[in-house]
């Protein structure tokens, strides 16, 4: 039964990491806390747009390559997993 459900755990893990990426964040924001979100909440108060651009940018990037390294570790997990082969049409 294991093999049957592990895809779901697996990919629910790298959707809740990004998730708790943004959440980090927007606490950061909420609760002055530093960080990036502090630094973004900074920039945007003092009219900082091209820094406050530049941090959202960086921040998305933080977040794809949380991504990024949650779906090499599934597919390397996974590859015996239907789901993780290469589709040929």
């Amino acid at each position: 039964m294991m093999p049957t459900i592990s895809p779901y755990p697996v990919t629910g893990a790298r959707v809740s990491a990004v998730l708790a990426l943004l959440l980090t964040i927007g606490s950061e924001m909420v609760t002055s806390a530093p960080g990036l979100g502090r630094a973004i909440f900074d920039a945007q108060t003092n009219n900082d747009l091209a820094g406050m651009y530049a941090l959202i940018v960086v921040a998305g990037v933080l977040g794809l390559a949380v991504n990024s390294v949650f779906f090499f570790i599934e597919r390397k997990a996974l590859a015996w997993h239907p789901s993780q082969r290469p589709v040929i049409s």
